[in-house]
């Protein structure tokens, strides 16, 4: 039996709704040399029937007997690839044709890069793109690589998981992913993988991710969900002291920061300000272990976007500072923000929240 270049990997649980488009998605691309691996993990919609009813011969389908959850699907699938790359898709996600044949044909040329991954578009459930406000699609901008990757990766998950094609031998030799990550498993991975090989994302939109609020990550009432904080501050805090090069950077701003990005949790407007002051220290060692990053547009955006982030829990007073801070920092990035920060920089609250940001 000949081995495919690419293996995509695709979880799926109860995806009757947005399968069949997902799976045509792949289908349709232009590269052909690939295969199609869909763990069914236990659904108790039609998604099993959805995937069998294709005869396409690239399409293996494998049926988990009890719901495992994602990170065991994803390494039961796996162990099942022999392909020299593994392609990431969601079961409710779709890629653009050239998807493949873009990402294959650039891992063919940068061999250091073992993981790379691309910019997505927002759709909701019908399919649509989603544009309700300027600023909000500078939250789904990834990082190409470099240092802004590096510094990027510190505090948020520099890759979209849905979009990834990495190489299947560094992953499955760091030990796949580690099951007892439930959300972050993703954020993790990459964390393991820096250690040893680069990290990288096209510029190029090349998927539509779809908002869906009873996705694992959209649904905050999810089982999967529970402890998701107590996870992902030792791998912010890990990040934080390996590429900061810096053992004694205190773990409580890796819990701020996790509590600044939590619609749920509360701060004080004096941890807000530890919070940004603790951001311009990290700032002010990154720069200094890489001097050549001060001038790096990429970083200036996104600690700007940072900040924004901290606006939502700020008072008045620290939002007025915060936002005058983002004008320095990205005068641009400032301006796109503005309709999410106009009501805590003028009524001293965070806005009311009609719709929820889905990490991707």
């Amino acid at each position: 039996m000949n081995v495919p270049r690419v293996s995509v990997l695709m979880s799926v649980f109860n995806e009757e709704r947005f399968l069949a488009a997902a799976i045509e998605s792949i289908l349709g691309q232009t590269f052909r040399d690939f295969e199609l691996l869909i763990v069914d993990d236990a659904s108790t919609d039609r998604s099993r029937a959805i995937a069998a009813s294709y005869t396409d011969p690239r399409i293996r389908l494998v049926h988990n007997p009890t719901n495992l959850g994602l990170t065991a699907s994803l390494n039961r699938g796996l162990s099942m690839i022999r392909s020299d790359y593994v392609a990431r898709l969601d079961g409710n996600d779709l890629s653009f044709p050239d998807r493949l044949a873009k990402q294959v044909a650039w891992l063919d040329a940068h061999p250091e890069v073992a993981v790379l991954g691309l910019q997505a578009v927002p759709i909701d459930l019908r399919g649509r793109r989603i544009r309700r406000v300027a600023w909000w699609n500078a939250h789904w901008l990834r990082p190409s690589g470099g240092l802004t990757m590096d510094w990027y990766r510190m505090f948020d998950t520099p890759l979209v998981h849905s979009g990834v094609v990495f190489r299947r031998d560094i992953v499955v030799r760091l030990g796949g992913y580690d099951e007892r990550q439930t959300l972050a498993e993703d954020a993790e991975l990459w964390m393991r993988v820096g250690r040893h090989a680069k990290l990288a994302s096209l510029d190029e939109p090349l998927m539509a991710v779809r908002q869906d609020r009873s996705s694992l990550s959209g649904d905050p009432s999810r089982r999967e969900r529970v402890g998701y904080a107590a996870r992902k501050v030792p791998i912010i805090h890990a990040l934080l002291s390996e590429i900061l090069q810096w053992d004694e950077v205190p773990r409580r701003w890796a819990e701020l920061w996790v509590e600044a990005n939590d619609p749920a949790a509360s701060m004080t407007p004096s941890d807000v300000r530890e919070l940004a002051a603790a951001l311009d220290a990290c700032a002010t060692r990154f720069f200094d272990l890489h001097p050549e990053a001060r001038s790096n547009r990429g970083i200036a955006a996104h600690r700007a976007s940072m900040l924004a982030r901290l606006i939502d829990k700020a008072d008045r007073a620290t939002a007025l500072s915060l936002y005058r801070r983002m004008l320095t920092l990205h005068g641009r990035v400032a301006t796109k923000f503005l309709p999410r920060v106009a009501v805590p920089l003028l009524f001293g609250h965070a806005p009311i929240r009609l719709w929820r940001r889905r990490p991707i």
